[in-house]
C-alpha cells in the first residue's frame, strides 16, 4: 500500500471503536508497510506466484531486473522471463531449487533465481539476485587464463615450425641455384616445381606469423580501412586451397564499402580462420557463399557453406578453446575469431542446421558509428560510397 493510504486508514482505525480487533488490523496495516519498504529497498528481486505461476507480488528491484510493467500483477511470469523454466524448477514443499539464467531485455544480464515453495502460501516465491558484475569479471579472467595458455602454447609450436621451414626455405634456394645450371624444358619444369614449393613455404610462414599475432596482440590497432578490399585480399589467399578441395566459390562483394575502424592484420587472420573452418566441413567438396552487406550502422559480412552443419547441442561450446569435433583439428579457430570480432566492437552470429551447413555472421561498425546492443535491422544492399 502507498504510505498516504497507510496514513489515513491508520488514523481511522484510531478512531474507531473496534477495541482489539482495530489494534489487531492497525498492527497487520503498519506490518505490511514496514515489509513493503524493506523489499523496495533490498537489492535482491523478489516475486510471488499464484499455483497458476502468475504474479500476485513483485518489489522494486524485480520491476527493474526483469523489465517488469505496472500492470504485471496477475499476468504470467513467462510473459516477461520466458527464460525462466518455472515448471522445470518447481520444488518440494517447503523446499527450494536455483536456476542461472542470462535475459537480454531490458538489458544484458546474468541471473540466479531461487524458488520457494512454503506450506504457508498457496504458491511460489522467487528471490533473484543481479550476478551479471561477477560472472562477467570470471568470464573475463577465464578468457585471460586460456589466452594466456594459448600464447605459450603458440609460441612453442610457432618456434617448433620455424626452424624446420627455414631449413627447407634456404635447401630450396640453394637447389634453385643449381637449377639455374639445367637447360631445357625438363629445367623449366623444375623451376616452376621449386617456385610453387617456396611460395607453399612462404603461405605457412604467414599464416604462423598471423596466428601468433592474432593471439599475442592485447589490443588491436586500429586504423580506418575499407573491407571490401581486405575480403578480396583473404579470398586470393585462400582461392588455391578452396580449388584443390573442389569447393564452389560464390562471392558478392560491393566494389566499395563504408569505412570501418580496424585491425587490417587481425580481420584477415579472422576471414582465414572462418574459410579455413568451411572448407573443412565440405571434405567431399560442396559450395561457399561470401557475401558483404549492411545498414546504417554495420557491415556485416557473412560465410555459408553446405557442409554438414553443427548439431543444436554443440553451438554453444564452439567458442571454447580446444573445442574441435575434428580429430585433426585444434578447437582455436573460432576461438580466435570471437576475440578479434568482441574486441572490434562487432558481433558474431552463428545459424546451422545439420546436413544442410552453417552461416557464419561478422558484423563491425561502420567508422564512427555507436555499437548499439540490440539486434540489428534486416541485411541491406550496400551501396558503393
Amino acid at each position: 500500500m502507498k504510505a498516504d493510504i497507510i496514513d489515513r486508514l491508520s488514523e481511522r482505525l484510531k478512531h474507531s471503536e473496534l477495541g482489539e480487533e482495530q489494534s489487531f488490523l492497525l498492527h497487520l496495516v503498519r506490518e505490511k508497510s514496514s515489509l513493503d519498504t524493506i523489499f523496495n529497498t533490498i537489492r535482491e528481486g523478489i516475486v510471488v506466484l499464484d499455483e497458476a505461476y502468475d504474479i500476485t507480488y513483485h518489489n522494486q528491484a524485480a520491476l527493474e531486473l526483469l523489465g517488469l510493467t505496472s500492470d504485471a500483477k496477475g499476468q504470467a511470469l513467462s510473459k516477461f522471463v520466458p527464460e525462466l523454466k518455472i515448471q522445470e524448477m518447481i520444488p518440494s514443499e517447503n523446499g527450494f531449487k536455483r536456476q542461472e539464467i542470462e535475459i537480454s531485455y531490458p538489458e544484458f544480464r546474468h541471473l540466479i533465481c531461487t524458488i520457494v515453495q512454503q506450506s504457508e502460501i498457496d504458491g511460489y516465491i522467487i528471490v533473484i539476485h543481479d550476478n551479471t558484475d561477477l560472472h562477467n569479471q570470471s568470464q573475463t579472467q577465464n578468457e585471460s587464463e586460456q589466452v594466456r595458455l594459448l600464447t605459450m602454447l603458440a609460441a612453442g609450436v610457432a618456434h617448433e615450425l620455424g626452424n624446420p621451414l627455414n631449413s627447407l626455405n634456404i635447401h630450396l634456394q640453394l637447389l634453385g641455384r643449381l637449377m639455374k645450371q639445367v637447360d631445357g624444358d625438363e629445367g623449366t619444369e623444375a623451376r616452376d616445381l621449386l617456385n610453387v614449393a617456396s611460395g607453399e613455404i612462404q603461405r605457412l610462414d604467414t599464416i604462423i606469423r598471423q596466428f601468433l599475432g592474432a593471439l599475442r596482440s592485447d589490443k588491436p590497432e586500429m586504423n580506418p580501412i575499407e573491407l571490401s578490399s581486405i575480403l578480396r585480399e583473404a579470398i586470393e589467399f585462400m582461392t588455391k586451397e578452396i580449388e584443390e578441395r573442389n569447393i564452389e566459390l560464390e562471392i558478392s562483394i560491393p566494389e566499395r564499402t563504408p569505412s570501418i575502424e580496424g585491425d587490417e592484420t587481425q580481420l584477415k587472420q579472422a576471414f582465414f580462420n572462418i574459410m579455413k573452418n568451411a572448407i573443412q566441413a565440405m571434405p567431399q567438396g560442396g559450395k561457399l557463399a561470401l557475401i558483404c552487406t549492411g545498414d546504417d550502422d554495420f557491415l556485416h559480412v557473412s560465410f555459408a557453406d553446405n557442409g554438414g552443419g553443427i548439431e543444436l547441442n554443440k553451438i554453444g561450446k564452439i567458442f571454447n578453446s580446444y573445442k574441435s569435433d575434428r580429430h585433426s583439428g585444434t578447437g582455436l579457430g573460432i576461438f580466435i575469431v570471437e576475440k578479434i570480432i568482441r574486441e572490434h566492437g562487432g558481433r558474431l552470429d552463428i545459424s546451422s542446421a545439420e546436413d544442410k551447413g552453417t552461416i557464419l555472421t561478422i558484423s563491425l561498425p561502420r567508422l564512427g558509428k555507436r555499437i548499439r546492443m540490440i539486434s540489428t535491422k534486416n541485411n541491406q544492399e550496400i551501396s558503393d560510397e
